[in-house]
């Protein structure tokens, strides 16, 4: 397997991160969510919001084979978004991510970490050991599953 790198993120990185959020939300999210969930979450995830976010959250970078791959978020105990390169997914770069989110939570001394993970996404959390806590549901995001994790 080609070596995945982890860093933090930088600024210049948002467009390309923006990208494989919104690849991804309309490539695999839209078979699980309505329209309008899918177009919300691609505001949210802008390049400019990513930019804006990154004063307050950790947020950290996948490279694999030389290229952009992935990004994760981090703010205290909440991994608030995971996204993989749509022609990258099975090779180990979000588990990556994950590794690197959990071990600077545990640094910052999280004992018990959270997410909301989407439909499409619950059984590659549930296989990194995060249970199901709680279904939730918003009309501005969709169903989501409550998870967590003991570090």
């Amino acid at each position: 397997m080609d070596q995945i790198n982890i860093r933090k993120f930088q600024q210049n990185d948002a467009e390309s991160a923006a990208k494989i959020i919104r690849n991804n939300l309309f490539d695999i999210n839209a078979k699980y969510y309505a329209d309008p969930t899918i177009r919300n979450l691609v505001n949210i995830y802008s390049a400019t919001n990513l930019i804006q976010e990154s004063s307050k959250k950790t947020i950290i970078v996948a490279i694999y084979q030389d290229e952009f791959a992935g990004i994760g978020t981090l703010l205290y105990d909440h991994i608030s978004c995971v996204f993989v390169d749509v022609n990258n997914h099975h090779k180990g770069i979000g588990k990556k991510i994950m590794n690197a989110l959990e071990l600077i939570a545990i640094d910052n001394g999280i004992t018990i970490i959270n997410l909301h993970a989407s439909i499409n996404a619950t059984i590659f959390y549930q296989r990194l050991g995060y249970d199901a806590i709680s279904n939730l549901e918003s009309e501005e995001f969709g169903k989501s599953i409550f998870m967590q994790k003991k570090l």
